[in-house]
């Protein structure tokens, strides 16, 4: 426990939405709250992450796939709702050098993409990770993506860019509306939070199920945040703030499993799911057609096809069809003819279950379900998940080169398919582990009427 804890007079759960004016406490009556309740989950995690570091447990975001000029206007929006002082910028050693000097100081810390990106990510996580629950205030980092990114140790977690995201984030930014709102006076140690109760709940419900170090200091910092959030801005940081409570933990448990947000050592990966899924569902689509001429993905240009001329007498030596990374590129293009060749393909087959697999989503007068009428093939291209060039590259032809995406036939008369390692293409949420948080009240609630039972 930081030094200079306070104990939260009573457990306020932010169900009630209480609000507190002297000694009294209203639980009718909402908090005061200038920020909107429906920002996208992204803001939310951003600004629970930056308030948890007045506790000395932030949350840092590492934004991966984003156009460059919507992120530039994200963090200017962090930037502009914080005092000069309060932020860090890193894109130099020098940079680090004068944050080492003094880290408690700033509230955010911006690493632009340079030469230095990979050490200067990996140098600033440090020097946060090993001051964590200290008695002094610590920054949350913003990021972009790097090949090194998983070799960081700290609480940090990986955001996904996608269509719909990036539009959601597009339109509140439209909106202009403040990121988060600090203390006139920010406090130079830590807001200590007591989250003994919730934590020991939190545990106690996971029973055997594994809890990293990292899981324990995301959940922390995000519940922590929202306390100081609900708290803010008139909340005199000389009284006691409530202990974080299961509503608390709901929330962050919500925000947590809402894709596309990962931690930063976990593989698994949304887009690279559906780039393997597609590119399969092509090969197989494409494996009768003999007039597809193509090299193996990374060979030259005019080297010699790796599909035989005549597919009617295979031979002991047939090589099989691997994609190309032109195909695999044109895959992740809606206008492109061989999207809309697999996609009526499919839909002419009713393989409803594969477009699902692709990244193709139901859309209002096209839904993927037997029961009803073939959808509209040019409504389904529109809704596919879309990629780039750098998106195949730093993924697909990442893996492969590194051996982790194995190609092979199920069967000799089979196309080729591409395999990943379980861990990546499982498709379930890396913090699906964490327990329900109706068995978190639970928990809470016995040690609340039995606090003897604290561990």
């Amino acid at each position: 426990m930081p030094i200079g804890t306070i104990k939260g007079e009573g457990i306020q759960d932010p169900i009630e939405r209480q609000s507190t004016t002297g000694d009294e406490t209203s639980k009718d009556a909402p908090m005061s709250r200038s920020l909107p309740l429906d920002d996208p989950p992204l803001i939310k995690l951003i600004r629970y992450g930056i308030l948890g570091g007045l506790a000395a447990t932030p949350v840092s975001i590492v934004f991966r796939d984003f156009p460059a000029d919507l992120l530039s206007r994200l963090w200017g929006a962090v930037v502009r709702t914080l005092p000069p002082e309060t932020v860090a910028e890193v894109c130099s050693h020098a940079d680090i050098q004068r944050l080492r000097s003094n880290p408690h100081c700033a509230r955010v810390v911006l690493i632009y993409g340079c030469d230095s990106r990979v050490r200067s990510s990996s140098v600033v996580d440090w020097l946060v990770e090993i001051r964590r629950s200290g008695s002094e205030p610590l920054p949350a980092i913003l990021s972009t993506h790097h090949r090194t990114s998983t070799d960081t140790p700290g609480a940090t977690l990986i955001v996904q860019a996608n269509d719909g995201l990036c539009d959601d984030l597009w339109r509140w930014l439209q909106q202009s509306n403040p990121m988060l709102e600090l203390p006139v006076e920010a406090p130079t140690t830590a807001v200590s939070i007591d989250a003994d109760q919730l934590q020991s709940a939190i545990q106690q419900a996971a029973d055997r199920r594994s809890i990293s170090v990292r899981d324990i200091h995301i959940v922390t910092g995000l519940v922590t945040g929202a306390v100081i959030h609900d708290a803010l801005p008139d909340w005199p940081f000389d009284r006691p703030l409530p202990a974080p409570g299961p509503s608390h933990y709901a929330e962050a448990y919500e925000l947590l499993n809402t894709r596309p947000f990962h931690t930063i050592d976990q593989p698994h990966d949304d887009l690279t799911i559906q780039m393997l899924a597609r590119a399969n569902a092509y090969l197989r689509h494409s494996s009768d057609d003999t007039a597809v001429k193509s090299t193996r993905l990374g060979g030259r240009a005019g080297s010699i096809s790796t599909l035989l001329a005549n597919k009617s007498k295979p031979t002991a030596g047939e090589i099989p069809r691997h994609i190309t990374r032109r195909e695999l590129v044109d895959l992740g293009k809606p206008n492109s003819f061989i999207s809309k060749m697999l996609i009526e393909g499919l839909v002419q087959r009713g393989d409803f279950e594969t477009l699902k697999h692709i990244g193709v989503q139901s859309t209002g007068r096209s839904h993927l379900s037997p029961r009803t009428e073939k959808p509209d093939v040019s409504e389904l291209v529109k809704s596919m998940t879309t990629w780039t060039y750098k998106m195949v590259r730093t993924r697909f032809d990442r893996l492969h080169s590194e051996g982790l995406i194995e190609a092979r036939k199920a069967a000799d008369n089979a196309a080729l398919e591409y395999l990943v390692p379980e861990d990546i293409g499982n498709g379930r949420s890396v913090f699906a582990h964490l327990p329900n948080p109706k068995e978190v009240k639970a928990f809470y609630d016995l040690t609340a009427q039995f606090p003897q039972s604290l561990p």
